[in-house]
């Protein structure tokens, strides 16, 4: 009897040998390029501690391990590679326990594409930067646990059950409400073994959650039950496909059993064709679909607005311009904020800030309170960079206290400390900062400075922040309802202060008080200026147009270029080339002049808040 050979490329092989690799490779390239994970780090700033107390926090509620476990995965992010390879290592490992789950299930069962369902709903999950990887790491070891006792199943009862017991409580302990899927499935396959009474007998564990809030931790009985399921999540979108991922697993198997009953044929006795066409088909469905929600679900101004922060923290002034060029005029404050910043750090705030829509006024370039509790930790940034180091420290703790420690807030910290010589303080930040894997290097630096004062004499870093820090930093205050006067202050403290100058006078730019700009014209001399900025040249103008004093005196060796006049003659031709009406003119106006002052007093120019 002569044996046939068995095709070589049947479709289950090619989709597990080449179309299943090809995904999982794109995939990957999707994070690294398209998702970027050191966005997702930004966003989150997850923070981890290699020290014994930092664990123990974890131990406190059922579900800690997850997120203490999820902590040290997350500060792959800050790597973006390694971040991308964590996500799709999970997304893999998912896949393998999903596709074990379905072969024993239904041994029969060839058509590939329907594994991969559990990655594209995590490719989704995390195309949102505010999700969460201890969902992703929790679900993982409760699948992992699912097939170590479908492994076991084949063992005699009182075998099984210790095991199942003991694998249960390790993995309500270890994840809190995901032990639940574990015991459905459990239970589900002990009925498709024909043990349903084992398998009902198993509900007995439900109590378990209610004794440990009773008496293990102090939590509520709901957070016992529900720890770490999607009810968590506030975002109805990610709840939703959480759900679906949570419920693909024993849905998809029991499924696929009630199909096979209804036609015993359906899986195995399928022509080799009809299996091409149905995995075509599976294939085609799926990437439409991914294609479709994941185009949906990245922002791309959440992406550009965490790029331009991610530049920001960094120092990369010119990559926070060009990224912002990138998002036409769909800017908001904290944007704008940073692209101030930005243009001072690249010597052009006093030229080209009004080439950007300054539609916040001043709160685009000196943060209100209400603003800096959004983003407390970016409002310290510009402290630190004007020289005020309390209120850089202020802003600080007060990220610390709305976000917790973060790495950033915690260099931050050390840094004001150091300044002020305040070095046992200083001591208590770079001790924590050493703790992190990820910033270790970082405070072994920042402790070396805080011990050795030799160190510090030669180190560029501290000198440098020494050299604009404001005397005597105790006795100032910041007046937040008056950022003039503050400018003012650091002015008058540190005269060699360029940034308290260029802020104040883009403060009062922005405010349209152009009275007190021209008081302030003199330190062009002080500061150097070979020639009038641009928007200081269009201010000096407009004053004189809207019947200020024609006879402006400039500082010796200035004056108002000649390409600037007649910019602002062709401003005026516009404007009565429509009569006057402004509304009318609004559109050339904003094509030829949309970078003025002059087009943004007249348009822009929001009412400025009384300092009452």
């Amino acid at each position: 009897m002569v044996k046939t050979k068995k095709p070589v490329f049947t479709p289950n092989r090619i989709f597990n040998w080449i179309i299943s690799p090809l995904f999982f490779i794109g995939f990957y390239l999707y994070f690294i390029l398209k998702i970027q994970p050191e966005l997702i780090y930004q966003l989150q700033e997850p923070i981890f501690y290699l020290n014994q107390r930092f664990l123990i926090e974890f131990l406190k509620y059922p579900g800690g391990l997850t997120d203490y476990l999820s902590n040290y995965l997350s500060q792959s992010f800050f790597i973006p590679w390694l971040g991308a390879l964590v996500i799709t290592l999970i997304a893999i490992i998912m896949t393998l326990c999903f596709k074990r789950i379905i072969q024993v299930t239904l041994p029969d069962w060839k058509t590939g594409p329907v594994i991969l369902y559990p990655a594209i709903a995590l490719l989704i999950l995390h195309s949102h930067y505010e999700y969460h990887l201890t969902y992703s790491v929790g679900l993982m070891i409760a699948l992992l646990c699912t097939v170590f006792y479908i492994r076991i199943s084949s063992a005699s009862i009182i075998i099984r059950l210790p095991i199942f017991t003991g694998v249960i409580i390790f993995l309500y302990l270890f994840t809190g409400g995901l032990f639940l899927l574990f015991l459905i499935m459990s239970i589900l396959y002990e009925c498709q073994m024909g043990r349903c009474k084992t398998g009902l007998s198993m509900l007995v564990l439900l109590i378990m959650p209610y004794l440990s809030a009773k008496f293990l931790y102090l939590i509520t009985v709901q957070y016992a039950y529900f720890n770490h399921l999607f009810f968590e999540y506030q975002h109805p979108f990610l709840q939703t496909i959480l759900l679906s991922l949570y419920l693909v697993f024993p849905i998809i198997p029991i499924g696929l059993i009630l199909l096979n009953r209804l036609d015993g044929n359906l899986f195995s006795g399928n022509s080799n064709k009809s299996i091409w066409i149905k995995m075509a088909s599976h294939l085609f469905i799926q990437f439409i679909f991914l294609f479709i929600v994941t185009t949906l679900s990245v922002n791309p101004i959440q992406k550009k607005s965490l790029l331009i922060d991610y530049y920001a923290r960094r120092q990369m002034w010119p990559q926070v311009i060009e990224t912002s060029k990138l998002m036409g005029r769909k800017f908001d404050w904290p944007i704008l904020y940073q692209i101030n910043r930005a243009l001072y750090h690249t010597s052009q705030l006093s030229s080209e800030m009004f080439s950007f829509p300054q539609i916040w006024g001043s709160k685009d370039l000196i943060l209100s309170n209400d603003q800096g509790f959004q983003c407390p930790l970016q409002f310290s940034d510009l402290f630190f960079d004007l020289g005020h180091i309390n209120e850089a420290e202020h802003w600080a703790h007060e990220s610390m206290s709305i976000r917790g420690e973060t790495c950033w807030t915690l260099e931050r910290l050390s840094l004001v400390n150091l300044a002020k010589g305040e070095y046992d303080a200083a001591h208590v930040f770079t001790s924590k900062l050493k703790q992190s894997p990820l910033f270790k290097k970082r405070g072994c630096e920042l402790a070396e400075l805080v011990e050795n004062p030799r160190k510090r004499l030669k180190n560029r870093e501290f000198i440098k922040l020494r050299s604009r820090m404001l005397h005597p930093v105790p006795d100032f205050i910041y007046y937040s309802n008056i950022p003039d006067l503050t400018l003012h202050r650091i002015l008058n403290n540190r005269p060699d202060n360029r940034m308290a100058y260029e802020y104040l006078m883009a403060y009062y730019l922005l405010t349209g008080k152009l009275n007190m700009f021209l008081k302030e014209l003199d330190y062009l001399q002080t500061f150097g200026y070979k020639i009038i900025p641009r928007h200081f040249e269009e201010a000096v103008i407009l004053y004189k147009a809207l019947g200020g004093e024609k006879n402006i005196p400039l500082p010796e060796g200035y004056g108002i270029l000649k390409k600037t006049i007649n910019r602002f003659q062709n401003f005026n031709k516009i404007l009565s080339k429509y009569h006057g009406s402004m509304a009318a003119a609004k559109n050339e106006l904003e094509k030829q002049h949309g970078n003025t002052y002059w087009f943004y007093a007249m348009y822009l120019k929001p009412k400025e808040p009384s300092n009452d």
